[in-house]
């Protein structure tokens, strides 16, 4: 037991986020929510130093579909968006970290939301993020191959925020929500006088 809890003290210590990051999804998540009551998601990545510290950033929102309880990215901005940052490191060791929000629920993995890091499984470990407008949050470590064996593990740790500033939404930010993003129009179906 002593050996998996040194490994999650490690494990807390490896993922960091600038303080202006962590207020753009933030943001993101505010504007969604005073515009259409939406969730909204995105992607960023997770670039290692040397010292092994991964550090989230390039926080961006992506062509997508959303309502209240649900976001759907556009698989052809997903590539697009991996392989501009891909290029732009050239490390091979860089994660995607894929992002949304559950504006005023609580941060936590919905069914929908384990389907979706189901669906990043890769030959090491992938990253999610659910934040609210409380800045609650879970950040989520997927161990796809742990030590080098088919052993799926989970882990949700910290993320370490340094915290200088508060939210700021842009008007550029304003401008591409309405641009990118969505609003599913949900079927209303009356049966019988009930909704």
């Amino acid at each position: 037991m002593g050996n998996r809890k040194e490994f999650l003290v490690e494990l807390d210590k490896l993922f960091c986020i600038t303080e202006k990051d962590w207020y753009k999804v933030i943001s993101w998540a505010q504007i969604a929510y005073d515009e259409d009551k939406n969730e909204i998601s995105g992607l960023a990545t997770a670039v290692p130093s040397k010292d092994g510290i991964y550090t989230v950033g390039d926080i961006e929102i992506l062509k997508q579909k959303n309502t209240g309880t649900n976001t759907e990215l556009d698989g052809d901005a997903v590539a697009d968006y991996k392989m501009r940052y891909a290029m732009k490191y050239k490390n091979p060791g860089i994660k995607f970290v894929w992002w949304h929000s559950h504006h005023t629920m609580g941060a936590f993995w919905s069914g929908t939301d384990e389907k979706e890091i189901e669906a990043w499984k890769n030959e090491s470990f992938s990253l999610a993020l659910v934040v609210n407008l409380k800045q609650e949050y879970k950040f989520r470590v997927s161990l796809w191959k742990a030590s080098g064996l088919n052993i799926e593990e989970h882990y949700d740790i910290n993320l370490n925020i340094v915290r200088k500033d508060g939210i700021q939404i842009t008007e550029d930010m304003q401008k591409q929500y309405k641009k990118l993003c969505e609003d599913k129009c949900s079927n209303v179906v009356v049966y019988n006088g009930w909704n």
